[in-house]
């Protein structure tokens, strides 16, 4: 993931706008969602579709924050995966959903390197 900004509407609407890697395809795209993580997985899996690479699906998602209460404190994000087998990536940044990016990009990563080792690729 090369850029990333998210945006959120008072009525609860959001959109993300993103650049990512595909080989050496850089790839820009715009989505909605019930909520920025939700808008960007929704361009993740149309932009899938569309170069035919996996994105598992999310089983479970939990976000942890250390203690002291600070506003800056580091977000640890994890997420529960479903693809096939299970299998957990974690993301930490100072701001939850670039964590949550960050725990995605792992996901995604990981699944397609399993694919392709399971085709032979």
């Amino acid at each position: 993931i090369k850029e990333f900004q998210g945006i959120t509407l008072l009525d609860g609407k959001a959109g993300a706008m993103f650049k990512v890697r595909i080989g050496n395809e850089v790839v820009e795209r715009a989505s909605r969602g019930v909520g920025i993580f939700d808008a960007f997985m929704n361009g993740i899996r149309q932009l899938a579709k569309e170069k035919d690479f996996v994105v598992p699906r999310v089983k479970d998602y939990y976000v942890g924050i250390q203690r002291g209460g600070k506003s800056d404190a580091l977000v640890e994000v994890v997420v529960e995966w479903e693809n096939g087998e299970e299998f957990k990536t974690i993301g930490v940044d100072q701001d939850q959903v670039i964590a949550s990016i960050k725990a995605v990009e792992k996901a995604i990563n990981f699944a397609n390197f399993m694919k392709q080792r399971i085709n032979g690729e």
